[in-house]
């Protein structure tokens, strides 16, 4: 896929994970599964360890998705764009990219009330599964690829 051109006239590019350094890819996982400290970095490196990791960069990585095969095609299991890159496609452009990357038929991923607002302006049905956990409402997000 061809690199994609911003407003600001700068080239985005997928790469895989491992060609970035580590701790960038940790830094940029943290947010998508809790945040900060300890239970967070062992989930983040659970995750680089069990999981097919991409990054975009912008000049520098902006942007990482983790995930895998499942039965039913490709289930994203974190994604996060950088807090102060937000809001300028980079999320969108990364799930457009993964779209076209892994087999389908299906890119599926499973979030909370605050991403599904996300998930839907990518053009991902968003069905909720009611409360799974108590008082945790979550929703199924899928997408043909």
């Amino acid at each position: 896929m061809l690199p994609v051109m911003y407003g600001d006239r700068r080239t985005v590019h997928l790469r895989a994970a491992d060609v970035v350094p580590e701790p960038v890819t940790l830094a940029l996982l943290r947010p998508a599964v809790g945040g900060s400290g300890p239970a967070s970095d062992e989930t983040a490196r659970r995750l680089l360890a069990t999981s097919t990791v991409w990054v975009l960069e912008r000049d520098a990585p902006v942007a990482v998705v983790a995930g895998g095969p499942s039965e039913e095609g490709w289930t994203i299991r974190a994604i996060a764009v950088a807090q102060d890159c937000r809001r300028q496609g980079l999320g969108r452009d990364l799930i457009d990219r993964l779209s076209h990357l892994v087999g389908g038929p299906w890119l599926l991923a499973e979030t909370d009330s605050d991403g599904v607002g996300f998930y839907r302006r990518c053009g991902i049905e968003v069905v909720s599964l009611g409360e799974k956990y108590p008082g945790v409402e979550r929703f199924s997000c899928r997408r043909r690829v």
